[in-house]
């Protein structure tokens, strides 16, 4: 017993250790909120406050945000998993709002530790090997890079899937997929997406084997399970506008091996960012990483047998058909490599529309990039054991020292947790009062590019108040919410605005001339306070509604 307590605090190290030195401690602080209040952190946090205050539970709709039509948690990245674990809780939090992104950051880490130890450990010939391996699977750059979308550092669901995969006996059993098709789906429709291209592998094996009756019970239970899902985000029926942007954030050929984000690494060249794929299309591996690769493809062509640990790793070669999809849609039609766009090829506006789903295609590759990682990790630790230490120890100091200024980059962007500061942008006090005094909050025009900090602050005292938003940022609009938007901006521009609302202007916004003696200045932002008083707030309280999701037109 003492000697499991004492390997599961090694494995509980690797995360800690990990999460100090990618994210500031003061990101822990439930209470402190201001740091967060920014780009899509703030929209997440925000939609996971007005969820808390207004939305239904177990649904995952909450009318604070883009009223009145109202969101779903999933299109304010507001992370509907926690969400829904914490809803029925809420009465015991501060009524001054929490944030949980630094609680989730350390959790992801946990659990990425945890499922790379499960992973890893059959195919190791010691606990120190593994360790080794494990904590190999928790440095990979593409998580500590999608700090900005904390829902999107999940990837432990990835390595989750892979585990069930690599057991052909769990791999059989529906309802482990169940499970983690369901957590996935709660957290991010990327990481359904992933979770289940590797289903679908075990499917597949499954289909050659003629094993029909495994297949069907696996497809009606995941079926089921989607259905679910699907229902709780509020996707049926909503009849989302496309943005037409599949294509602009690709992963490039030498993703693996090229950061394309200066100052991100300390041992390997980089290009400059380019075509979004320092962000979504960021794949590079570390040189620890490529080391372990490269090593472990030596190992394959000069036949070194290794010992026989571990379930079988040509499994595997089942993943290849849809790992080759989720790969080409990476990659995209716009052919990328150091820096430079080789080719593109010219695809029909339908074909754009209906990958508009997976426009951030560059995400993709993930589960590819790990699964490969795994296996190289396993073959390595199969070696000798003086061998497979010394190359995975020096592997994993290569890693540190080759990220080390990715991690410190991200550090000193969240080191504003270290300030017990609510607001920097909508400062001034006189804010409370008119949203307090306003029916609803409309900004103008309705994009979030122009100050998102000002809409993050703002959207946060409107959720406080309890007062609607009738403008938030959320990944996707449905066709109701453009034709209101158009509608809200056709009315202002003439002049036309209701007498109830605040009206807030993004900087450089004019003000239409009939409505020129009412504006006012307020934190060097122009707003149109509400002349007639607004009735009180209706919308917050114990709101419980079963399952489904009564969106208000």
């Amino acid at each position: 017993m003492t000697a499991r307590l004492l390997r599961s605090f090694a494995i509980l190290l690797i995360a800690l250790t990990a999460f100090l030195g990618w994210m500031h401690p003061g990101t822990l602080d439930i209470t402190n909120i201001g740091w967060a209040l920014r780009d899509d952190w703030g929209t997440g946090v925000t939609g996971f406050n007005a969820y808390l205050k207004s939305g239904t539970w177990p649904g995952t709709y909450h009318p604070l945000m883009m009223a009145p039509e109202g969101a779903h948690l999933l299109l304010t990245d507001s992370i509907p998993l926690l969400a829904l674990l914490v809803k029925p809780f809420a009465w015991l939090l501060p009524s001054t709002g929490v944030q949980l992104l630094g609680w989730w950051l350390l959790a992801c880490l946990v659990l990425q530790a945890a499922f790379a130890h499960a992973l890893v450990r059959r195919y190791a010939a010691d606990f120190m090997t593994a360790w080794l391996g494990t904590a190999l699977l928790v440095v990979l750059p593409a998580l500590f890079n999608r700090y900005p979308h904390p829902s999107l550092c999940a990837h432990w669901t990835i390595l989750w899937a892979l585990w069930v995969f690599v057991d052909v006996r769990r791999a059989r059993q529906a309802g482990w997929w169940l499970v983690v098709i369901a957590i996935a789906g709660l957290i991010h429709s990327y990481l359904l997406l992933m979770v289940g291209a590797i289903w679908a592998s075990a499917l597949l094996e499954r289909l050659w084997q003629r094993d029909w009756r495994n297949a069907a019970v696996q497809v009606v239970a995941a079926g089921l399970v989607a259905a679910v899902i699907v229902t709780l985000h509020g996707a049926i029926g909503q009849g989302y506008v496309p943005t037409h942007t599949y294509g602009a954030f690709p992963m490039a050929l030498d993703a693996l091996i090229n950061p394309a984000h200066p100052g991100y690494t300390a041992l390997l060249p980089t290009t400059p960012d380019d075509q979004g794929r320092g962000f979504e299309g960021y794949q590079y591996l570390g040189a620890g990483l490529l080391v372990v690769t490269i090593a472990a493809i030596g190992v394959r062509v000069a036949r070194i047998a290794p010992e026989p640990r571990g379930p079988a790793l040509r499994r595997l070669a089942w993943l290849l058909p849809a790992f080759a999809v989720l790969t080409l849609l990476a990659i995209t039609h716009g052919v990328l490599l150091h820096g430079e766009v080789l080719f593109k090829l010219p695809l029909p506006r339908a074909v754009i529309d209906a990958l508009d789903p997976v426009r951030a295609s560059g995400r993709l590759f993930w589960p590819v990039a790990y699964t490969g990682l795994f296996a190289a990790i396993a073959t390595i630790e199969r070696l000798k054991l003086p061998t497979a230490r010394l190359i995975l120890a020096s592997a994993l100091m290569l890693q540190i020292i080759d990220i080390a200024p990715m991690l410190a980059a991200i550090r000193a962007d969240t080191s504003e947790a270290g300030q017990a500061r609510l607001y920097r942008r909508a400062t001034d006090p006189r804010w409370a009062a008119l949203i307090d005094s306003a029916s609803a909050v409309e900004f103008q025009p309705a994009t979030d590019r122009p100050d998102q900090k000002l809409l993050a602050e703002v959207g946060w005292r409107a959720m406080l108040a309890c007062r609607p938003m009738r403008f938030s940022y959320v990944a996707r609009w449905s066709r109701t919410d453009r034709d209101r938007l158009a509608s809200d901006r056709a009315a202002f521009v003439a002049g036309r605005i209701d007498p109830s609302r605040l009206y807030v202007l993004f900087p450089g916004e004019p003000v239409p001339a009939p409505l020129a003696s009412r504006a006012r200045a307020i934190d060097g932002v122009t707003v149109i306070p509400p002349t007639v008083a607004a009735p009180p707030p209706g919308l917050c309280g114990n709101r419980r509604a079963a399952g489904g999701s009564p969106r208000p037109r």
